[in-house]
C-alpha cells in the first residue's frame, strides 16, 4: 500500500462478490453498509471491452456513490464498492467535524 501502511485482509460472506465484501466491512470495522445501487456497464463490444462499475452505498445514513473502470469486472465492481465506502465514511467524519 502507498505511504507504508499495512494491508487490510478483509473476511466476509455474501451470495456475490459485493455482498460478501460489504459483510467483510462490517466484521472487520463494525460500519454497516447497505447498497443501495449498483450498475455494471460493458464499455465496447466483445470479449477485451472494459467494465464500468457504478455503486452507491448507504453507511450510517449517508449516501455516497462511486465508479470503476478495469477490464475486470469483479475487481471494478469491488473497487467501486471500496470508494464509495471510503466517501460515505469521509462524509460522516466531515459532518461530525463541523
Amino acid at each position: 500500500m502507498a505511504g507504508g501502511a499495512a494491508d487490510v485482509v478483509l473476511s466476509g460472506e455474501g451470495q456475490g462478490l459485493i455482498e460478501a465484501l460489504t459483510d467483510a466491512v462490517n466484521r472487520r470495522f463494525g460500519v454497516s453498509v447497505e447498497v443501495v445501487e449498483f450498475n455494471e456497464h460493458a464499455m465496447s463490444a466483445g470479449t477485451e471491452a472494459k467494465a464500468l462499475a457504478s455503486v452507491t452505498v448507504e453507511v450510517g445514513g449517508k449516501q455516497a456513490s462511486a465508479c470503476c473502470i478495469d477490464e475486470d469486472t469483479s475487481l471494478a465492481s469491488l473497487q467501486a464498492t471500496l470508494s464509495a465506502i471510503g466517501r460515505a465514511i469521509a462524509a460522516q467524519a466531515l459532518r461530525r467535524a463541523i
